[in-house]
């Protein structure tokens, strides 16, 4: 299980390959389900994402959920900071990041979308119901746009790891769950072949919380 320290020390050490200069296309492609007017959103286990600064741009008061300060201080320089029981709010103006466990993390604040590009494939799979239950408690009825990934588990373990479409259908409900998008990404994104994966896919789902 990759603990804390593990993913402060990528902070620290610059190994974040996971990071991406570019805002993703799957959540431009699909904002229109995913947000309402001025929607409230939470992105969890944010890093450093440009999709943060888009979605405030676009409208809505955006929380991200990271536990590296200085992830933190790439997306924010200059944060008013306010000290919470749970966790500490990074703020400039309508974007937050709250750095703490996001396991940990209690508010009154409640969301009606959920951006995930990058949390659920980092979360140890014995920790996916805990995750499912957060997110269902900071978003309850709200709407998650998802994305993950998916290869054979016998040529890594992970982190990242992979996550099927039947794995989410047991999270989150197989009726709450919906895919829109399925690519093979083997051929364009070679360090999986180099790794002895012969496959490796990129899904995208559309899916419901419930309260």
């Amino acid at each position: 299980m990759p603990t804390d320290s593990f993913w402060l020390d990528r902070w620290e050490e610059g190994r974040t390959h996971f990071h991406r200069d570019a805002v993703d296309p799957g959540l431009i492609q699909h904002a229109d389900w995913l947000l309402g007017p001025h929607t409230p959103v939470l992105v969890p286990l944010c890093g450093k994402t440009l999709d943060l600064r888009w979605l405030q741009q676009s409208g809505h008061a955006t929380v991200g959920i990271e536990l590296s300060e200085r992830a933190i201080h790439e997306v924010i320089a200059a944060p008013t900071i306010r000290e919470c029981a749970t966790h500490r709010a990074f703020v400039d103006d309508d974007l937050e990041l709250w750095q703490g466990d996001f396991f940990a993390i209690r508010t009154d604040r409640r969301f009606g979308a959920v951006w995930d590009r990058a949390a659920l494939v980092a979360v140890d799979p014995d920790q996916r119901p805990a995750y499912a239950r957060q997110l269902r408690a900071l978003a309850p009825g709200g709407r998650l746009l998802l994305s993950t990934i998916s290869y054979d588990p016998a040529v890594m373990s992970g982190p990242p790891f992979s996550v099927t479409a039947e794995a989410l259908n047991d999270l989150f409900g197989a009726g709450n769950v919906t895919q829109v998008e399925q690519t093979d990404r083997i051929d364009v994104e070679p360090r999986w072949r180099e790794r002895g994966h012969s496959w490796f896919r990129v899904g995208l789902y559309r899916i419901l919380l419930g309260e």
